[in-house]
């Protein structure tokens, strides 16, 4: 959409992007399926919870958690802890409220907004990666809420519950994707707003292309529940291409966080 100055009707200007539209076609890969469980007891309480998969859901975005935080001190670590959630995050965005859409082609997320800040006072990449953890911190009840109305057989608002979950998963991935825009904008003051914001649509974009040819190349779809699967496609991935400082927080957060 075009704004015109009306001090200079010649020149009409655009507006800073601050949506990002998830396309419903988001991949050709087949869904990822949590693998089944050896131990009888885990059998025993995945069959008495009917709840696998959000619950797997849970322990991933708590997982994302740990890893962005464990890496914050290691910047190549830190960027590229930021592209595997921010995947993991679209991947499960796309199956909270966009898999089964028929109606609307896409689903609106909103980019991250540096129009809010005054030029001087833009945020850098560790304070936007902090923003974005702060933010997936308060998403965590939303994920846990699900996963409890599911136990206890509660359908009523269960899709309500879904598409502000799958909103708040596709928002955070986006804080993170625009988090290496941060000491770009903020050295380069000269940028004005619709450059920035461009940049950050331009990282999200990149982000989504990275999580559905990332997924296609793995076999399955990256979402929240593959990253909580400690012999998954993408846990093996990531032990064989990340950062040691990553695989290590990774490996970590999973074996201890991960349950059933």
């Amino acid at each position: 959409m075009q704004t015109v100055d009306m001090t200079n009707n010649t020149q009409p200007r655009t507006r800073p992007p601050k949506d990002f539209d998830l396309p419903v076609k988001f991949t050709e890969a087949p869904s990822f399926v949590p693998y089944p469980a050896r131990d009888p007891e885990v059998i025993r309480l995945r069959r008495a919870r009917r709840s696998l998969v959000v619950r797997k859901q849970a322990e991933g975005l708590s997982i994302a958690l740990s890893v962005l935080q464990q890496t914050q001190d290691d910047p190549e670590s830190s960027q590229q802890a930021r592209k595997l959630v921010g995947a993991a995050l679209l991947g499960s965005a796309w199956h909270s409220f966009a898999e089964d859409a028929t109606t609307v082609g896409r689903r609106r997320h909103k980019l991250f907004d540096f129009t809010k800040f005054d030029i001087e006072e833009r945020p850098n990449t560790q304070d936007i990666t902090k923003r974005g953890i702060t933010y997936l911190e308060d998403t965590m009840p939303h994920a846990d809420q699900i996963v409890m109305a599911t136990e206890r057989r509660v359908t009523k608002r269960m899709d309500e519950r879904q598409r502000i979950l799958g909103r708040r998963l596709g928002n955070g991935a986006l804080i993170l994707a625009a988090a290496d825009v941060g000491d770009v904008a903020g050295i380069n003051t000269e940028l004005n707003d619709e450059t920035v914001q461009n940049m950050v649509k331009t990282k999200s974009l990149n982000l989504f292309a990275y999580a559905r040819d990332l997924g296609t190349e793995l076999g399955a779809t990256l979402t929240l529940a593959q990253l909580a699967e400690p012999d998954s496609p993408l846990y093996v991935h990531t032990r064989r291409q990340a950062p040691t400082p990553l695989y290590q927080a990774y490996s970590e957060a999973v074996h201890t966080l991960a349950v059933a």
